[in-house]
């Protein structure tokens, strides 16, 4: 392989497939890349569903972002429009509100009085922020903000944490927490990034044409373990000869299992999606909606509303998302690390094993351990890939 190949990607998703981009065209590297599934994209793939409606197989994806170099790599690959994501919560009692959280969420939980009095607290205390952590709100001097803290937290933090991460809120790292924000500004955007955007023909095409070069070659229905395997220091061929590969390997699944789960397995989650066709006018009154008190799923995906729907149907398809541990007896792949001390300790005895490794980098969520939105993804796989061309000049 080593004769054929300058550097081996191990997974097409968006990590991998910006690190092959990047090695092929501004480094003249020929790349190979294995995928497990038979279908590239990793978990951005997309496709019609026989309702012709356009489906994001492993969950809602939206790119935004304020990061301009990330932005301009990924929008070469597609043509596309702008669209700002919208979301709701369902309280129950026939109660949704606005996610994030903010101004008007007062307005559906509190007299028109104990509103006002209110609002003119959190103006006070905060002035012209345009959104604040929940965290800060619960840390107030100031027992009306502090309470209304504790009520987002109860109506929607705790329940939604503990389905999605089979975890209490106050075991999950703080970063978790400072994810959920308060809008102070009236702001009904999901998302405050100054760019925000949706390829028109999906995601996965994007992915395609990012691998569509003369020297990039992709391999689906591979796994990685027919073609590698580890040792303490290097990375070896696994047709049982045990010779050193001899180029750089970007590996972007799970650390834990590339390492044979030498440190026992990491924690992860998992989803699973039930799909439902509806009657447009018996969708979801936003794209995505959140319920945090339903009995079993998080939140449900109307891609009825996304902006790349070409076929005209009446019908839409929804999504509900179920959250699940994995292990070995589910047989579920892993979609998002638990962040938590003790994950975080047992991931770096991984990553320092990794580090001993000569020529193995790792790139994306489950690499690296680290929840990543699309713009890091790319951020971290560009430095990834300079890094890798800095070090094997050809």
């Amino acid at each position: 392989m080593s004769l054929e190949w300058d550097a081996l990607i191990v997974g097409s998703g968006l990590s991998g497939a910006t690190i092959a981009r990047v090695l092929a065209e501004r480094y003249g590297f020929r790349v190979l890349v294995v995928e497990r599934r038979g279908v590239v994209g990793g978990n951005v793939y997309d496709e019609y569903d026989e309702s012709g409606v356009f489906v994001q197989r492993y969950g809602p994806h939206a790119f935004h972002t304020d990061n301009l170099q990330a932005c301009d790599f990924i929008t070469r690959f597609s043509v596309w429009t702008p669209w700002e994501l919208t979301s709701f919560a369902d309280l129950g009692g026939g109660v949704r509100c606005p996610v994030p959280f903010g101004l008007s969420t007062i307005d559906h939980v509190y007299s028109s009085m104990a509103a006002r009095n209110l609002r003119e607290r959190l103006r006070s205390e905060f002035g012209a922020t345009p959104a604040v952590p929940v965290r800060l709100l619960l840390s107030s001097a100031d027992p009306w903000v502090t309470a209304f803290g504790r009520t987002l937290v109860e109506l929607d933090y705790r329940p939604y944490t503990s389905k999605q991460w089979n975890m209490s809120p106050e075991s999950l790292d703080v970063s978790v927490f400072d994810r959920v924000q308060v809008s102070l500004d009236g702001e009904l955007r999901y998302f405050r990034d100054a760019w925000q955007l949706m390829p028109v023909t999906g995601f996965g095409s994007v992915v395609t044409e990012m691998l569509r070069h003369p020297l990039i070659s992709v391999r689906t229905s591979t796994d990685a373990r027919s073609v590698i395997r580890v040792s303490d220091t290097a990375v070896l061929h696994a047709n049982g000869d045990s010779s050193e590969l001899g180029l750089p390997v970007v590996y972007t699944g799970p650390i834990d299992e590339l390492l044979d789960y030498r440190f026992g397995r990491l924690p992860w989650r998992s989803l699973t999606f039930e799909y439902q066709t509806r009657d447009r006018a018996n969708g979801e009154p936003a794209p995505v909606v959140a319920y945090p008190l339903a009995e079993g799923f998080t939140r449900i995906t109307d891609f009825g509303q996304f902006p790349y729907q070409h076929r005209t149907t009446e019908r839409t398809t929804v999504a509900v998302e179920y959250p699940h541990s994995v292990d070995e007896s589910t047989n579920l792949e892993p979609y998002y690390p638990v962040p938590s001390e003790e994950s975080r300790a047992q991931y770096e005895r991984y990553a320092a094993a990794v580090r001993r490794v000569n020529g193995l980098f790792l790139a994306g969520r489950l690499a690296d351990y680290r929840y990543y939105n699309m713009d890091q993804a790319v951020q971290h796989a560009l430095e990834v890939a300079e890094k890798i061309g800095s070090m094997y000049v050809r």
